[in-house]
């Protein structure tokens, strides 16, 4: 197994769920870890819970903005140097038949789940390069097993 002591680790998505449990166990394994998401204050509250100042960083990014992703790695290359790990999964879903699904709710899940995956891909990939790390992408089984009041969020999730 590779040593991941002081590697860095950017998880979008970070402050709850899939993307908490994945930077807890970095964490424990000696990585630093830097964990997004839309609203600062909860992204905040999350990395208190993770960790310290030192091995823990918030930042506030809505993938679905690609400026607010390249300003993400601009913070993380800033407070460590290098990114070594990058755990895109970020994710919204909304919930109806197709014919009540507003446009607004489909472009969210569009440019979260979708652009959102690009977005921080193109922000990070010269980093990676540079670290020869590793770009992983959360996916859904919701993108082959589809459910009734899910053909918007089961789209979105196909080719993740």
């Amino acid at each position: 197994m590779q040593d991941l002591k002081n590697k860095v680790a950017y998880i979008t998505g970070g402050s709850k769920g899939i993307g908490f449990g994945v930077a807890e166990q970095l964490l424990k394994a000696g990585m630093k870890v830097a964990i997004s998401g839309r609203n600062l204050e909860s992204v905040q509250k999350a990395a208190k819970e993770l960790g310290t100042a030192d091995n823990v960083l918030a930042i506030a990014s809505d993938v679905a903005k690609h400026v607010d992703e390249e300003l993400a790695v601009k913070d993380i290359l800033e407070k460590w140097g290098q990114l070594d790990v990058v755990l895109a999964n970020a994710g919204v879903g909304h919930f109806a038949p197709v014919d009540e699904l507003s446009e607004n709710d489909w472009h969210q899940m569009i440019n979260t789940n979708l652009n959102g995956v690009f977005h921080t891909l193109k922000a990070t990939v010269e980093a990676l390069k540079r670290s020869k790390g590793y770009y992983i992408t959360l996916a859904s089984l919701a993108g082959t097993n589809f459910f009734a009041s899910g053909a918007g969020y089961n789209a979105t999730k196909f080719g993740v």
